[in-house]
């Protein structure tokens, strides 16, 4: 990987920046470091299995808004874990820009679902505004083309077309707010197929700890899960901390 260096001022050693072909993150739900909080116990089971997370569901015989992600209320399950760069943990005070890349497996089409990453104020909260989730989202209804998007709290904007393979998002975060949601669509061979932006414009409590957040539900308040429906899911990550003079 090429490396760039930057000299620090005062003589101190050169600062090592390799910002050319920074490689995400992968998400391993299964690795120990993700808390699981599933209000209603939907989820049976997850597996990684090197790139992708498997996602087992238990039966979700009624339909409700409380597990799509863009409803007041949400007691959809999902995955969380306190956001650090290099170890020390990055706050609302901080500013963030957090890169993200999710894909779904095309072959998964047991029920019509949705699946959200990205960073959040409280992953513990039950309410949407609480939670403050700011990221990417993915829907898909059974075979339909894959949509992917900006996700803000409990609010999407989405792109699709018939190539759709996967989403790659930024979101902008910092000085004790929450700023805007932007991302390509991309297809397998990533090149653009849809763009867009969506802000989130909701002020943080200053000192607040940020977390990293990776959620799935339906797609639709009517839609249902049967037991042993499943979803293959991959996400990657990557958070940088501004130095701002």
């Amino acid at each position: 990987m090429p490396i760039k260096t930057q000299t620090v001022s005062g003589g101190t050693p050169p600062v090592l920046c390799p910002f050319y072909d920074l490689p995400f993150e992968t998400v391993d739900l299964t690795d120990g470091t993700w808390t699981l909080l599933d209000p209603d116990s939907l989820i049976d089971t997850v597996t990684f299995d090197g790139t992708h997370n498997i996602i087992v569901w238990n039966a979700l015989g009624t339909g409700s808004g409380d597990y799509i992600w863009t409803d007041t209320n949400n007691r959809a399950p999902r995955w969380y874990k306190l956001l650090t760069i290099n170890g020390t943990q990055v706050t609302s005070d901080d500013m963030l820009a957090l890169g993200l890349l999710l894909e779904t497996d095309d072959s998964y089409t047991d029920f019509n679902q949705r699946a959200v990453g990205g960073m959040a104020v409280d992953p513990t909260s039950t309410v949407s505004s609480t939670i403050q989730c700011v990221g990417t989202v993915l829907t898909r209804a059974g075979t339909a083309n894959q949509n992917y998007g900006a996700f803000t709290i409990n609010g999407q904007s989405t792109g699709s077309g018939a190539t759709a393979a996967k989403g790659v998002g930024l979101v902008q975060v910092g000085g004790q707010f929450l700023g805007a949601s932007s991302y390509h669509v991309l297809d397998s061979s990533n090149v653009r197929v849809a763009s867009g932006s969506r802000p989130a414009n909701a002020t943080v409590p200053a000192g607040d700890d940020l977390y990293l957040c990776f959620g799935v539900g339906t797609r639709s308040s009517w839609d249902t899960v049967a037991a042993g429906d499943d979803q293959r899911i991959r996400l990657g990550y990557r958070a940088i901390k501004w130095s701002i003079p």
